[in-house]
C-alpha cells in the first residue's frame, strides 16, 4: 500500500472547498462504475522522489517549452519499452508524445477526418470516445461486436454501403486489447483479417492500446500497429493505467508523415509539447526501473481484484447471468437474463453499489441492434475492478446481487 500526504488543507472559497479530483467518494457507497485506479495503488512516494531526480537531472530544460513531438528521453524510453512489450519497436520518428489517449483521439478526429466523413466504431465501445467523436462534424457508424471482438467479416458490406451513398470513411476506431467496456480481446485470426481488409480497402485504423501493460495471463497480443504496413494504423498509448492518470502523458505511434502531421500543429509550436515536465518524470521512472516494477505491482493487484470480482459474480448474480472473463485491463461486461439495467440502476445505487448501463456504450446512431453485444446492451452493464480492494469488490457485488435477484 502506498502512503499519502495529508489531504487536509485544500483551498477554501466562499462557496466551500474547491474540487480537487473528478471522483468524489460517497460514504458507504462502493460504486463499480468508475474506471479509476485505487488511490492506494498510486506510487505517491516514489513519484515524489523521482520528481526531484528529474528536476536535478534536466535542470531548467525540464521547466521550459518542450519539443513539439515530445522530449527525447521519453521517446527513447518508449522505443525501448515497446521493443519489450510489443512485436516490434517504433523508430523515434514514429512516435509523438501526447497528453493522454483522450487528447490524442481528439487530435485524430481533427487531423485524420474531414467534416461529414464517417467514423466506424465498435458497438459497444468506450463511451467517452463516442463523446469526443460526436463533438466533431462527423457521422458515427457502429459495427457488430461479439465474444471474439470486432466482427470483421461485416466490414466490406458496410464500407460498400457508405461509399455507394457518396460518403467517405475517415477512420475506424478500435480497442483490440482488453476492450472497454467488455474486457474482450480481438482474436488473432480477426487481427489478420482486419489488417488485410484495411490494406485492400485503404482504411485507416486508430487503435486504442491504453491497457497494453495491464495483461494478467501472459504478454498482451501484438498491437495492430506493429503488424501493419506503415501508414495503416495510428496506435494510441498511455501511462494513465500503468503509472498515474494525473500525469496526463501518453504517446502515439504512426508512420513518419502522420507523426509529422501531429507534431506540426501550430498550438504545439506555440506552447511546446503537452505535459513536458510530467513526460520527463515518466522517462526518469522508466530509466530508473521504477516504472517496470510499478507495472508488475499493478498487474498482481488487478489480477487479484479481477478474481475477487468474477468469483463474487458467480456467487451473487441471478441465475442465467453471464459475464466476460478478461485477460487484462479494468472491466468486465455483465449481461442479465432479463431486465433493463437503466431502470434497475437507481435501486442498485440505493443499496450502495453501482455500474454503468450497457446502453451508455452505444452511439446514438445505433438505433437498430448491430451485433450480439449491441443487442444485449439494454440488459447489460460494465463493472470496474480497478478502484476497490477485493473485500470491497465482494461487498459491492453482494449488495448488487441482492437487488438484481429481487
Amino acid at each position: 500500500m502506498m502512503s499519502h500526504p495529508s489531504r487536509q488543507g485544500l483551498p477554501e472559497t466562499a462557496g466551500g472547498r474547491l474540487p480537487l479530483v473528478e471522483f468524489v467518494e460517497k460514504p458507504g457507497v462502493i460504486d463499480l462504475a468508475w474506471g479509476h485506479p485505487d488511490p492506494d495503488l498510486l506510487a505517491v512516494d516514489e513519484l515524489a522522489n523521482l520528481a526531484g531526480t528529474t528536476l536535478r537531472r534536466f535542470g531548467p530544460e525540464a521547466l521550459t517549452y518542450g519539443a513539439p513531438a515530445g522530449p527525447g528521453p521519453l521517446i527513447e524510453a518508449v522505443v525501448d519499452r515497446l521493443g519489450r512489450t510489443d512485436s516490434r519497436p517504433p523508430r523515434p520518428d514514429e512516435i509523438c508524445i501526447t497528453g493522454g489517449v483522450s487528447a490524442a483521439l481528439e487530435q485524430c478526429a481533427k487531423l485524420l477526418a474531414e467534416p461529414g466523413q464517417v467514423i466506424l466504431v465498435e458497438a459497444p465501445t468506450y463511451h467517452f470516445a463516442l463523446q469526443i467523436l460526436a463533438s466533431h462534424p462527423l457521422e458515427i457508424c457502429p459495427l457488430p461486436f461479439d465474444s471474439g471482438g470486432l466482427v470483421v467479416e461485416t466490414l466490406p458490406d458496410t464500407l460498400a454501403r457508405i461509399r455507394a451513398s457518396g460518403r467517405k470513411v475517415g477512420f475506424l476506431y478500435t480497442i483490440p486489447n482488453f476492450h472497454n467496456p467488455t474486457g474482450l480481446t480481438l482474436t488473432t485470426e480477426r487481427r489478420r483479417a482486419l489488417l488485410e481488409l484495411a490494406e485492400a480497402e485503404d482504411l485507416l485504423l486508430v487503435e486504442d492500446d491504453v491497457y497494453r501493460e495491464l495483461s494478467f495471463d501472459g504478454p498482451a497480443p501484438p498491437s495492430l500497429w506493429s503488424l501493419a504496413p506503415p501508414g495503416r494504423v495510428v496506435r494510441l498509448g498511455s501511462f494513465a493505467k500503468s503509472l498515474a492518470p494525473g500525469l496526463r502523458v501518453g504517446y502515439l505511434t504512426a508512420d513518419r508523415p502522420l507523426t509529422r502531421k501531429f507534431s506540426g500543429q501550430p498550438w504545439l509550436h506555440s506552447g511546446g509539447a503537452p505535459s513536458h515536465l510530467p513526460s520527463l518524470l515518466v522517462a526518469t521512472c522508466m530509466v530508473e526501473g521504477m516504472y517496470q516494477a510499478n507495472v508488475r505491482r499493478l498487474q498482481a493487484a488487478y489480477r487479484q481484484r479481477r478474481a475477487a470480482l468474477l468469483e463474487s459474480l458467480q456467487a451473487e448474480m441471478p441465475q442465467g447471468t453471464t459475464w466476460t472473463r478478461p485477460a487484462g485491463g479494468y472491466f468486465t461486461w455483465v449481461t442479465l437474463p432479463a431486465g433493463d439495467t437503466r431502470k434497475l440502476l437507481a435501486a442498485v445505487q440505493k443499496a450502495g453499489s453501482g455500474y454503468i448501463p450497457g446502453i451508455t456504450f452505444l452511439p446514438r446512431e445505433c438505433s437498430e441492434a448491430r451485433g450480439p453485444l449491441a443487442e444485449q446492451a439494454p440488459r447489460s452493464f460494465r463493472l470496474a475492478w480497478s478502484r476497490y480492494s477485493p473485500e470491497n469488490l465482494r461487498e459491492s457485488v453482494r449488495r448488487m446481487g441482492e437487488v438484481l435477484r429481487g
